[in-house]
């Protein structure tokens, strides 16, 4: 509670000098706006790389597939086509970060257990862009095939099972860790 009476104190002197010079206030209030509306800006900018997805497979494995990477907060699928042509072109123009395919062999694939035939080509121009998306393919596949685990009754070609262990035995925060 003695605590309490000093920030009262400051609290009362700032609004008494706002009341005096209103231009205050917008010097108090302004650069946290302007704060925000650049981390919002920032945000926005990294992660969500526009990708092209060449699909040429129809079967229902492959439009799973096509929805865990659209749902995915790591891409934003700008393209979805079956000419190769026409996704490489979108690449080499910059409209895409990346063209990801997925083969006519993919239902074929999955049903006879074998490795994923999912490939990417980046547009390496940006290494931080170039490394979002190489570990957010793996992540959308590994969620595809955690999914189909849960539905086919593990049956899927990968088995998904995280086992999370802490270091600590209490979780520390950040303000603690300091």
């Amino acid at each position: 509670m003695n605590s309490l009476f000093p920030i009262l104190a400051i609290v009362r002197k700032d609004i008494s000098v706002w009341l005096r010079q209103p231009t205050s206030i917008a010097a108090t209030v302004l650069p946290a706006i302007a704060f925000m509306v650049i981390l919002y800006f920032g945000a926005q900018a990294v992660g969500r790389n526009p990708v092209a997805l060449i699909v040429q497979d129809s079967g229902p494995h492959a439009q799973e597939l096509i929805n865990i990477l659209s749902d995915s907060g790591a891409f934003k699928v700008a393209m979805i086509t079956i000419a190769p042509q026409k996704a490489e072109d979108a690449l080499k123009q910059v409209k895409v970060a990346a063209v990801i395919t997925i083969p006519s062999n993919f239902d074929a694939a999955y049903n006879a257990k074998k490795p994923d035939p999912v490939t990417i080509h980046i547009n390496n121009l940006n290494l931080d862009f170039t490394n979002d998306l190489r570990r957010s393919l793996p992540a959308a596949i590994t969620m595809f095939y955690a999914g189909q685990s849960a539905i086919n009754g593990n049956n899927s070609p990968i088995q998904i099972r995280v086992k999370e262990t802490d270091l600590r035995s209490q979780d520390i925060d950040l303000l603690r860790f300091e």
